[in-house]
């Protein structure tokens, strides 16, 4: 297995692995919202790729086996944040034929050296029940916090 970091000319795999992750947690994604979707992710990954976004793919006999994204961003400093930088990690996802075999922690460990080497203090994720085991290991640990976490969706 080698570790690729991802490069502009990888933006078709990004979506393409994006895509994969999305249709099997959203399995009731139509055709349609899939279309709709990879246009905004190609601007997404254009504007982003090794800006405050990086993608690590998992390469095996020259097939991309599993994908990681990790997504930066800057907020005022606070104790929990000492540097301001916070880390959120997305589309942990490796191919069914390809899985339980360590691409995914590979490509986690990569992700967070690279994390400490950008000077981030915090990095977040949303573990599914399948995954938190693998996380467990890396040493990420349940969020526990004073506050309720609340959303406001927007419409577009």
């Amino acid at each position: 297995m080698d570790i690729h970091k991802a490069g502009t000319s990888d933006i078709d795999q990004l979506i393409a692995m994006r895509e994969a992750f999305l249709r099997e947690e959203h399995p009731d994604l139509t055709p349609d919202q899939i279309i709709a979707q990879r246009a905004v992710l190609e601007d997404y990954f254009t504007r982003h790729l090794n800006r405050d976004f990086w993608g690590y793919f998992a390469i095996v006999d020259a097939e991309i086996a599993a994908a990681v994204y990790l997504v930066a961003a800057e907020r005022p400093a606070h104790p929990r944040l000492a540097t301001g930088k916070l880390g959120t990690v997305l589309n942990v996802y490796t191919k069914p034929v390809y899985r339980r075999r360590g691409y995914a922690s590979a490509l986690l460990k990569q992700m967070l050296a690279d994390a400490q080497q950008l000077g981030i203090s915090l990095v977040e994720l949303q573990a599914t029940q399948a995954g938190k085991a693998v996380y467990d290991t890396l040493g990420f640990t349940v969020k526990q916090s004073a506050y309720t976490p609340m959303e406001y969706r927007l419409r577009p």
